[in-house]
């Protein structure tokens, strides 16, 4: 969720679903399908791996 901010997080999303995610240092991301990962926040550090038709966006 957008209002509870994190230094760190590691997601995986698999199928269709949808994350939101407010991450200050470092974002470890992986969408196998056509999952949708969303991410707000100054993160310094982004890994992301996409399998498939999903995304991983940076949220204004």
């Amino acid at each position: 969720a957008f209002d509870c901010p994190l230094e760190t997080a590691k997601a995986k999303l698999s199928g269709s679903g949808s994350c939101e995610l407010n991450v200050t240092t470092t974002l470890d991301a992986q969408v196998l399908g056509s999952g949708s990962l969303k991410h707000k926040g100054n993160t310094k550090n982004t890994s992301k791996k996409i399998y498939g038709s999903g995304t991983v966006e940076r949220a204004y």
